[in-house]
């Protein structure tokens, strides 16, 4: 039960790092490979969050009282990330 948990608190983790450092991330993709747009990385970045966080609820489905557990938690870190890292790609795009 320990490694189901820890699987989810390390989804949301990443979720949340990816959303909000994703300009940071890209400007370092970027810098690396040079093929695509730092606008681009953004976007995948924020796109990979965003779906990360979904993930997190469907997975728990199985348990009832883990679920409303985890999707509280998950709502409660998804929304202000989501909505920064939304924002900051929307301003990216121009």
């Amino acid at each position: 039960m320990l490694k189901f948990h820890l699987i989810r608190i390390c989804l949301l983790a990443v979720a949340i790092s990816l959303g909000i450092y994703g300009q940071s991330l890209a400007d370092f993709s970027a810098s690396i490979f040079t093929s695509f747009h730092p606008t681009a990385y953004l976007t995948a970045y924020t796109a990979l969050s965003l779906i990360l966080f979904a993930t997190v609820p469907i997975i728990s489905r199985k348990n009832r009282a883990l679920f409303s557990s985890y999707l509280v938690l998950t709502l409660a870190c998804t929304i202000p990330v989501s909505w920064f890292s939304l924002f900051v790609t929307i301003m990216w795009w121009g």
